[in-house]
């Protein structure tokens, strides 16, 4: 999200990596997300789970796992992007500044753990990043 051209950086990855060894990569999802909090961030995007996993086989990755992190924390996580869309540039750094600090509550902790503790079994449809597994293929 912070490199402006992504396939350049992925295919750098695929050039370092030796044949058979593993690539994770985890992104912020929700391309219709993206705002002005994103820009103060310095990305130049967000995600799609499909997008990210086209990218890596057209660089020559196989992808073995595909879920997404934050799936349950994801519904609050849209609503207030979506309240936030624009937010006077002097305000910014304070957001990123609250954000930083209220991310690390208890309940937030919580949710997470029991999201880890589910992912064992399942992959999530959807959440506030992207977690993709690729194999540079042999």
């Amino acid at each position: 999200e912070h490199i402006e051209d992504d396939r350049a950086a992925l295919e750098q990855i695929y050039r370092l990596l030796k044949p058979g060894k593993i690539a994770v990569l985890e992104v912020p999802a929700g391309p219709d997300l993206f705002d002005d909090y994103d820009r103060a961030l310095k990305h130049f995007r967000r995600y799609s789970i499909d997008d990210l996993s086209t990218k890596l086989r057209e660089t020559g990755f196989r992808v073995v796992r595909r879920s997404h992190l934050g799936c349950l924390l994801y519904p609050a996580f849209a609503f207030i992007k979506s309240r936030k869309r624009e937010i006077p540039p002097d305000d910014l750094h304070l957001l990123v500044k609250n954000q930083t600090r209220d991310s690390s509550g208890l309940i937030v902790k919580w949710i997470m753990k029991l999201e880890i503790a589910l992912d064992r079994w399942i992959s999530f449809p959807v959440g506030i990043r992207c977690l993709v597994t690729a194999i540079k293929q042999t």
